[in-house]
């Protein structure tokens, strides 16, 4: 559904709603401990966020962000006149595949386990490569910047 771009912006300006004001990130950022952090962004518009507190908490967090942003682009997009939307699209694709194409190889180089690598990506489809297992799964470094040769990222 393409409404035109006065349309889109004004959707855009009704989702600020949804964003964190100063006071509530400054109730986040003051909490004394994780399990507090926790308790205050359940009175946000993030409160349906299911994270545990385990090692991986921080991690757990930046995932279901990123794919909330994920989402309200994606509304954004699916009203955004076909030009521009397909334009949006394909910088947010490709801005988060670059993101899991870093998280691979910072893995590979900190010689962290495939289960590792796998849990830090950010859940996307792959937008110019195969998949992200067949890169996770290389052997070294090396063999990863090798099978990026000859594609999009060379």
């Amino acid at each position: 559904m393409n409404l035109g771009t006065g349309y889109v912006v004004l959707r855009t300006h009704a989702r600020i709603n949804d964003l964190l004001d100063m006071d509530q990130m400054k109730q986040l950022a003051d909490a004394p401990d994780v399990t507090e952090f926790l308790n205050r962004l359940k009175e946000t518009s993030y409160g349906e966020f299911e994270v545990e507190l385990n090692e991986k908490v921080s991690l757990d967090l930046e995932k279901n962000f990123t794919k909330k942003f994920i989402e309200r682009i994606g509304e954004i997009v699916r009203i955004t006149p076909s030009k521009m939307g397909e334009f949006l699209r394909a910088y947010f694709d490709f801005r988060f595949e670059v993101l899991n194409l870093k998280r691979i190889l910072r893995g590979k180089f900190t010689d962290s386990s495939e289960e590792m690598i796998k849990e830090s990506l950010i859940p996307i489809d792959p937008y110019l490569i195969k998949d992200y297992d067949d890169l996770v799964s290389s052997e070294s470094l090396e063999v990863l910047v090798r099978k990026l040769n000859g594609g999009a990222y060379e």
